[in-house]
This record gives C-alpha cells, sequence and structure tokens, in this order.
C-alpha cells in the first residue's frame, strides 16, 4: 500500500539515494513510498510497472502537470512543452512469463526489469546480455525469431519506452523524443532537498531549532516563518 512521503522521509530517501546508480535510486525512491515492497523487488519487476509506478509518485509529491525541454532535431531551436502524468500513462505488463508464437513456435520470455538493464550495460554485449536474461533457450532461436520476440517485448510493455510528440515552435516540424520519469522524478526530488535543506539551515542558525523540528512542520508553516524572516 502507497504512503505520502512526509518531508523528512523524503529527504531521507533523497540522502539515500544519492550516490545510487539511477536504476536503483528509483527503486529506493518506490520501496520508500511502498513500504510494503523492498528495492530489490522494483529491481525485478518489468520497467513499464516500475515506470508507472513513478509516475504516480510523481503525481503524489508534485502535481499531475509535467514541464520539459528540448531540442528540435531539425534545426536545434528550444522546445518547451507541458503535459501531465496522465497523458504518458500506458499499459503495464506483469513479471509473469509469456509464451509467444514465431514461424509456428512457442518462445517463452519475459519482460525486461531495471536488474536486466543494468547487467546489460555492464556487459560487452548489451543486446545479447539482454537476451540471454529474459528469453529461454536464446541459442536455439535464429536472429529472425529473436528480434520478433525483442519487438513483441515493447510491444507488451510499452509504458517502458514512452515517446512524447513535440512540436517546434521555429521550423512547425513535430519530432518525437523519449520520456524518462525516472530520471525526470530525481530531478525534481533533488531540487525539492536543496530548497528544503537550505530552508532547515536558515530556521536553524536563527532559532536553534532542530532538523526533525522544522521537517515535522508543514510546508505551509516553514513558509511563514520564512517570510517573518525575509521581513
Amino acid at each position: 500500500m502507497t504512503r505520502i512521503l512526509n518531508a523528512k522521509g523524503l529527504l531521507d530517501a533523497w540522502d539515500a539515494g544519492a550516490a545510487l546508480p539511477p536504476d536503483e535510486r528509483s527503486a529506493m525512491l518506490l520501496a520508500a513510498a511502498w513500504p510494503d515492497t523492498t528495492a530489490d523487488t522494483w529491481m525485478q519487476q518489468p520497467l513499464g510497472m516500475r515506470d508507472r509506478s513513478l509516475l504516480g509518485l510523481r503525481a503524489a509529491l508534485f502535481g499531475l502537470t509535467l514541464d520539459t525541454v528540448a531540442r528540435c532535431p531539425s534545426c536545434e531551436a528550444r522546445i518547451e512543452a507541458q503535459f501531465s502524468t496522465t497523458d504518458i500513462e500506458a499499459p503495464c505488463a506483469s513479471a509473469e512469463i509469456v509464451e509467444h508464437d514465431v514461424g509456428g513456435r512457442r518462445v517463452r520470455f519475459r519482460l525486461p526489469s531495471a536488474s536486466d538493464v543494468q547487467a546489460a550495460i555492464a556487459s560487452d554485449d548489451p543486446k545479447r546480455a539482454l537476451i540471454v536474461r529474459c528469453i529461454d533457450e536464446p541459442d536455439a532461436l535464429d536472429a529472425a525469431t529473436l528480434s520478433a520476440v525483442l519487438t513483441r517485448m515493447s510491444e507488451l510493455d510499452p509504458q517502458a519506452d514512452v515517446r512524447i510528440a513535440l512540436a517546434c515552435p521555429a521550423c512547425g516540424k513535430t519530432s518525437e523524443q523519449g520520456f524518462d520519469i525516472a530520471a525526470y522524478l530525481w530531478a525534481d526530488v533533488n531540487d525539492w532537498a536543496l530548497r528544503t535543506t537550505a530552508d532547515v539551515h536558515l530556521l536553524a542558525s536563527r532559532y536553534g531549532w532542530r532538523e526533525d523540528d522544522i521537517l515535522s512542520m508543514s510546508a505551509f508553516r516553514r513558509r511563514v516563518y520564512l517570510r517573518m524572516l525575509e521581513s
């Protein structure tokens, strides 16, 4: 069951995740929000299931609205776009074994997880490493069959590869660009944490309060004290 992280809980999660690789950082954030599920378990979930959960966590912590900035691949102009977490929600598959018929042959596989991707990237041949981890008996399959299975994986888990259509205000061309909710959410958490620790430093320096006491206040109450200091 999910819970809304309070200021102390989110700051603790930021502190714990700062030195972790991106995928492990995301798993740690989800484990903090869903305490009944460990970070290791989140690392084993299909990428789409993880990313759908990250979208929900982002909405709970910072709201539905997402702002993004990109470069037009045609003219290099700056593109600014705003959309909602609900706009990029897609079906996500479970961690169950899938059987797919390719040319009359039944192939068994599972959808890639963050753990699979992390291990694949660290290998000399990422594509081959991912195939070996996720597909049963890959050595018995020819290249065309493996390609068909990889395509089927993408079809079954569209939430794992979200693409956003962006219209360039300068040249008018539309391009599709990837959106990484894991990186986006961590950037929001990092910005919030830096602002919050600065506020804690100011209030602690002026009033002598402990960090826990300051973080236990509502954000509104902290702002009231900060405004009094400014005036």
